[in-house]
């Protein structure tokens, strides 16, 4: 459940994540004792995009909070093949630190309430020169997919027309 949950914060929030799933945030009981927290890290190398920039290493984490429901912190590295490693996301609670490309300046966001990864408030438009390096991870990251189980109920229904995804659950597999 984990590894599903950190990629449903880059379009909505852990909030929205639960409710399509039929969960409560009191699924979650680990949360309720603020010793312990849900954390995962991703590593990975992704190939230059279609202008042969941004390709590199990419160091990312995130912890939930355990006193609310919501991104706790947040971090995103990003080492080229030539450079040294550079941050360019820092995250804890709402206090919020960007590497802007375009300046090559710390810029600063406060966001009250965001559940959600800081990268699912970006703009390709407005913020592709300012923050490339996110984008392109962010862009990687909701490629995945996700199938949290294979209901056998939904996969029993009719089901015709034609479908470019499977559901989580199963659905449209036989028209896919």
């Amino acid at each position: 459940m984990i590894r599903h949950l950190g990629i449903s914060n880059f379009k909505s929030s852990v909030e929205v994540y639960l409710q399509d799933r039929g969960w409560d945030y009191s699924d979650l009981p680990n949360l309720h004792d603020a010793r312990k927290t849900i954390r995962w890290e991703l590593v990975t190398d992704l190939a230059p995009d279609s202008s042969g920039k941004l390709g590199g290493a990419y160091f990312y984490t995130v912890t939930l909070s355990p006193r609310r429901l919501g991104v706790g912190e947040e971090r995103l590295a990003y080492q080229s093949e030539n450079s040294s490693p550079q941050l360019l996301l820092e995250r804890k609670g709402r206090a919020v630190k960007l590497l802007n490309r375009k300046t090559n300046s710390e810029q600063r966001f406060t966001e009250v309430g965001l559940p959600a990864s800081l990268m699912s408030r970006l703009d390709h438009k407005q913020d592709r020169e300012k923050f490339p390096e996110l984008l392109h991870f962010r862009d990687w990251i909701e490629k995945f997919r996700s199938f949290l189980f294979w209901d056998h109920k939904v996969l029993r229904l009719p089901d015709r027309g034609k479908y470019e995804m499977i559901g989580s659950s199963g659905e449209h597999l036989a028209p896919y």
